[in-house]
């Protein structure tokens, strides 16, 4: 359900290390921390940033932005959806349904966006036309390799949540579709018993019960 949406934030970013198995001590690779992500500070040495490249990176963060509030927002009416499926009110089952499909729908249009800047990125940046958010946080100057942590920290988050509530509601729609077989078997069960209760005629229909017997009534009384 969600990994179109968070594809390359699964892929947590990991410090890097020295040959001797702890990380590198010179300045230049200083590590700083944003969130769950661990990213090089780069600042020193690395020259003024292209303006072509900052703007296309600056495009990047507002579209990953975007996605973060829908993502948020499909948090949401995922938790909305399994509210109505916890109270039994399964009028509500089908619109907010098409709530959830309405948010995937507008993610999925956004993540295109997300794909087409990635593409314009890649030759500025030397990754993959296809790079996932860790490989960019990797190759992006400072202060956009930190940045793009902090998205790739927060869609981990998001994913988590929103992947935990869907395969809740997936099991509350299972268990309401079998209490709602059982209902109508049982329903059939009793159609059955009634039907065998009222009897058969000599056509096989159901007999109608006989008429009460007439009564006599003295009106002059």
């Amino acid at each position: 359900l969600f990994a179109e949406v968070i594809r390359s934030a699964h892929a947590a970013g990991h410090p890097a290390r020295g040959s001797s198995g702890h990380e590198a001590s010179s300045p230049a690779r200083a590590r700083r921390l944003t969130g769950m992500a661990t990213v090089d500070d780069r600042s020193s040495g690395d020259g003024p940033i292209e303006p072509e490249l900052d703007q296309a990176l600056g495009e990047l963060s507002h579209v990953l932005w975007r996605l973060r509030d829908l993502t948020s927002i499909l948090v949401y009416r995922l938790e909305v959806q399994q509210l109505v499926l916890l109270a039994g009110r399964v009028r509500w089952v089908d619109l907010a349904t098409e709530d959830v499909d309405r948010c995937l729908e507008a993610i999925r249009r956004e993540e295109r966006t997300r794909a087409e800047v990635v593409e314009q990125l890649a030759p500025m940046l030397g990754t993959a036309p296809d790079a996932s958010l860790r490989q960019l946080c990797e190759a992006a100057p400072s202060p956009w390799d930190v940045v793009l942590a902090e998205h790739q920290s927060e869609f981990l988050t998001l994913s988590a949540e929103a992947e935990d509530a869907a395969r809740g509601n997936r099991e509350l729609l299972h268990q309401g579709l079998a209490e709602v077989r059982e209902f109508i078997d049982t329903m059939k069960g009793r159609a059955v018993e009634a039907a065998g209760e009222e009897g058969y005629g000599a056509l096989g229909g159901a007999s109608s019960p006989a008429p009460a017997s007439a009564v006599l009534v003295d009106r002059d009384v």
